[in-house]
């Protein structure tokens, strides 16, 4: 569904988390709702705003990033306004740190 990279501000580093995800949905024909490609993009435009969001708590701040809890928090924040969404599942996910003076 989407591919997203967001960087994570710290106070000696920026990690950049890079991630493919998919969503789950209720049935069939939700799936083919989100075929149509604006409703495509309302979903990944919200995807991209909930990982803005998560990039601000401990989930993504730590030495490594617990999957489960941030699917989780994904899942929650998007479950808000679309409610056939079951589940974010992340296809890849992985971060790199920059460190900087």
């Amino acid at each position: 569904m989407a591919n997203v990279t967001f960087p994570v501000r710290k106070p000696k580093s920026v990690s950049f988390v890079v991630a493919d995800l998919a969503v789950s949905v209720r049935d069939a024909t939700s799936a083919a709702h989100y075929d149509v490609p604006q409703n495509a993009a309302r979903l990944q435009a919200a995807i991209e705003q909930a990982m803005a969001s998560a990039a601000d708590t401990p989930i993504m701040r730590g030495v490594t990033i617990d999957s489960r809890k941030l699917s989780g928090k994904l899942t929650a924040q998007l479950q808000q306004s679309f409610t056939d969404v079951e589940d974010v599942l992340f296809l890849t996910l992985y971060k790199h740190d920059v460190a900087y003076n």
